[in-house]
């Protein structure tokens, strides 16, 4: 039999730009398995599974188009009765990419999903990426979360959007010369089944707390907060915009990322990599970088 083989397409949303720079798109159906063995017997006699939670978590270099959809403290959105498509390509042997209008590619769409960012990463030299995940719940507990379209037209968005480096860091009004930094909202959730049901039926961001990890040559900027750490009064990470057919669009165009935060700890981790806890964040994705 002919392999079949289908490419990740896009991540198509109701509102905004869709996720289309996609190294993977890989959902975990996560099922969680049981099995019954009999007194005596070897293996099992009876196999299912208590429920199913179907996950999609993955990173992008897309991020701009991430964070705009943020609506609940720059880290999570929610989205009711509002159909998130997940597209994949039919490439065919020989005849190459299907049409985006054929019936013969894939979709799996979430009616009811929250959006959560997990992280962002950033380095010289590299695309910075963001981390994000998407858990579908069930409306009534018997309705899947997800559910699998074939042979279906997919969406027309597949492009290239904005793209991002690491820019300055400053720390409460002191510029410093980073390498790189990773940022963690560390979010934990609450999840519900109710009943037996086999799907989640509620979801939602319980706690969260905004840590970046940033490292440095100077270790003079890390020094001088030993032994104790340092309370935060002001803090900015951007995020350079690049240049296309260049390198970086000029600091003074409104088209660059940043996260602020003026409250929180700095805690020294090592000569070279210094912590900032922040209590709440904004972040920006038109900022001018200063």
């Amino acid at each position: 039999m002919p392999t079949t083989l289908y490419l990740p397409h896009s991540i198509n949303f109701p509102t905004g730009v869709d996720l289309t720079q996609l190294d993977d798109l890989n959902p975990d159906f996560a099922l969680e398995a049981f099995r019954v063995h009999s007194a005596s017997e070897v293996t099992p006699g009876f196999t299912g599974s208590m429920s199913t939670r179907p996950v999609l978590s993955m990173a992008t270099t897309q991020i701009k188009d991430v964070l705009d959809k943020l609506d609940q403290d720059y880290i999570a959105k929610a989205y009711s009765a509002a159909n998130i498509d997940l597209e994949w390509r039919l490439v065919g042997s020989l005849t190459g990419r299907a049409a985006i209008a054929a019936t013969s590619n894939v979709r799996a769409r979430m009616a009811n999903s929250l959006l959560c960012l997990n992280s962002i990463s950033a380095r010289i030299g590299q695309l910075a990426t963001a981390s994000f995940t998407l858990l579908p719940v069930s409306g009534d507990g018997t309705t899947a979360p997800m559910v699998i379209s074939t042979g279906v037209a997919i969406s027309a968005t597949s492009a290239v959007q904005a793209v991002f480096e690491v820019g300055p860091v400053s720390i409460n009004g002191s510029a410093i010369c980073v390498q790189g930094w990773d940022y963690n909202s560390n979010i934990s959730m609450i999840e519900r089944r109710c009943s037996g049901s086999p799907y989640l039926e509620y979801a939602a961001v319980e706690r969260a707390f905004h840590v970046i990890d940033i490292d440095v040559d100077d270790v003079t900027a890390v020094l001088s907060h030993v032994p104790a750490g340092t309370n935060v009064s002001s803090f900015t990470a951007y995020l350079r915009k690049k240049s296309q057919g260049g390198i970086n669009v000029a600091d003074a165009t409104g088209q660059h990322i940043s996260i602020t935060g003026s409250v929180g700890a700095i805690r020294p981790i090592n000569p070279r990599r210094v912590q900032v806890e922040l209590h709440s964040i904004v972040t920006s994705t038109a900022a001018t970088i200063s």
